[in-house]
């Protein structure tokens, strides 16, 4: 007999409705704020034959997952991740025998042994992915599972899930962070084997950033008058050349408006300062009347206080994105990332128009921070160099 029953979604018309059925109006009704959606199951309740509903489970769904559809298929996702977790034999009953070390202090363990073999960027890759395997295992029912029992089924469900939300390359560099923390639990007798090397890499596929037409910048700069921190995030994507995370990252007391200067945190060299241009100084200006030197410059509100991880803040104005692509009917390929890419190439062909090709890199990497030679690549990547019609060369 299954010690378990009733895996089921609230609202019970998610569960037993497909996704096509739904009408714009129940959409909107069923993501109202305040209505929450989870997972709840029953579970036999140990010495006895009842079963007891356990507490319902929300992993942030409606908090991370505003847009119907997509929250929709994460809910699912959430439900069948459960039931796998109770089928391989989860008990929220359950303690870790005496003497056992859970996963998570194993895991918790090994961080605090390689922050002090690495460099603090190295670690703070370590540091994010296992802290995100964590709070994975926390929220999926495996917080009680000792290091010993930890499975190849239990990791590669995890990778499933980071490559369904990110991409293939993101989750082979989450395997690769976990090989190097289970190596070090070996290492100090916690494990026998590093279960992350039994999983093979998956195949990855060069991303082409898509780049927008003029008509396609102005459509959605015309759109977003009306939202000025939407507005203002691809501003400094298209203007300053800013990542989505390093935007994310800014707080005010890194705006030097007095001087015109603004300090970035870069992905690869610490830091670095640009000038602000002056095609976006006043209305950065007015955007950050009131604000504190604290304060993140970007929140769903403006310049303030947000109580969110960088990956999570990151996350809010990727989905605010994709519902903005959707309404205006925009492709699927077309990122904010894409406004990156687009303004290197407005700037490479309009300093190619004065100078020659080496001329126009040295400037263009002034101005946008790139190297020279990585500047390159991405010059060829957005086919910014095409060449003139060269038909009477094939007479």
């Amino acid at each position: 007999m299954s010690k378990f029953r009733n895996i089921s979604i609230y609202p019970k018309v998610i569960d037993k409705r497909k996704l096509q059925k739904f009408t714009e109006k129940e959409k909107e009704e069923l993501t109202r704020k305040g209505f929450r959606w989870y997972v709840y199951y029953s579970f036999q309740e140990p010495g006895t034959n009842k079963y007891v509903r356990q507490r319902p489970i929300y992993l942030n769904v409606n908090r991370d997952f505003p847009d119907f559809d997509d929250r929709y298929r994460e809910i699912h996702i959430m439900k069948q991740g459960i039931t796998d977790a109770l089928q391989q034999g989860f008990d929220p009953y359950d303690e870790l025998a005496e003497g056992e070390i859970s996963l998570v202090n194993a895991l918790k363990y090994a961080l605090s042994v390689k922050q002090k073999e690495v460099g603090e960027r190295t670690y703070s890759t370590y540091e994010v992915h296992v802290n995100k395997f964590i709070e994975w295992i926390q929220n999926n029912g495996y917080a009680n599972t000792p290091i010993k029992k930890v499975s190849k089924r239990l990791v590669n469900r995890f990778l499933i899930h980071i490559s369904e939300t990110t991409s293939n390359r993101t989750r082979n560099n989450y395997k690769t962070s976990l090989g190097v923390i289970f190596e070090t639990l070996i290492q100090n007798e916690y494990l026998e084997r590093n279960i992350a090397h039994d999983i093979p890499q998956l195949k990855t596929t060069e991303k082409r950033d898509q780049t927008y037409s003029d008509a396609q910048v102005e459509n959605i700069i015309e759109y977003l008058k009306d939202d000025k921190v939407m507005l203002m995030f691809i501003y400094f994507v298209s203007y300053l050349f800013w990542r989505p995370k390093e935007n994310c990252r800014l707080q005010v007391k890194d705006i030097n408006l007095e001087q015109r200067l603004i300090t970035e945190q870069t992905k690869t060299k610490g830091s670095k300062t640009k000038i602000i241009p002056e095609i976006i100084f006043n209305e950065l200006k007015d955007y950050l009347v009131g604000s504190s030197p604290e304060d993140l410059v970007f929140t769903p509100d403006g310049p303030g206080k947000w109580d969110r991880d960088l990956d999570g803040r990151r996350s809010y104005f990727t989905l605010k994105y994709r519902r903005l692509k959707k309404k205006m009917g925009i492709e699927s390929g077309y990122t904010i990332y894409s406004f990156r890419h687009t303004f290197i190439s407005r700037v490479y062909r309009n300093l190619r128009k004065e100078h020659d090709k080496d001329k126009t890199l040295d400037l263009l990497s002034s101005i946008t921070g790139h190297e020279s030679k990585a500047l390159l690549d991405y010059i060829h990547v957005i086919d910014a160099d095409l060449p003139e019609d060269y038909s009477k060369y094939l007479n």
